[in-house]
């Protein structure tokens, strides 16, 4: 059985920046995933530049547009339009910027675990996550 400081269950975005903040600061961190990455996401492409300066690191070598006009309509009748002289958001696609995000994950010590669908979780005492012939343990459960 493998023991951590922390098991983080989903390698999505937050998964793997709260990976790769644990591992930073010196935790033993496992991130687990029941997809094979990288994988395909058909969703949330759009990255605001908030978020963006949030990160250590930069993203451009996953970026695919710059958004700076957003309009919204409801029912046919303009709603809303919001204008920038520069971007506020940056265009991805989600398997490149996840794939970016849990490399820097792995660079800052966090260990990765694919394919693995957890079929049991124990929380009595340390948390114990299983799976198909494998198990570990850790003082946090984080479930991303």
């Amino acid at each position: 059985m493998g023991t951590f400081d922390a098991i983080v269950v989903g390698a999505g975005p937050a998964g793997s920046t709260t990976a790769r903040e644990l591992a930073a600061a010196g935790a033993r961190v496992l991130v687990v995933d029941r997809a094979e990455w990288p994988r395909y996401k058909a969703c949330g492409g759009g990255v605001p530049l908030r978020a963006e300066r949030m990160l250590p690191f930069p993203i451009d070598s996953v970026v695919e547009d710059s958004v700076s006009r957003i309009e919204m309509s409801a029912r046919g009748q303009m709603a809303f339009t919001k204008r920038s002289d520069g971007p506020f958001a940056r265009m991805v696609m989600r398997d490149r910027f996840d794939m970016l995000l849990l490399e820097h994950a792995q660079r800052a010590g966090a260990e990765l675990r694919t394919g693995t669908v957890v079929r049991e979780l124990d929380l009595n005492g340390r948390a114990r996550i299983r799976a198909e012939g494998f198990e570990a343990e850790a003082e946090a459960l984080i479930c991303a």
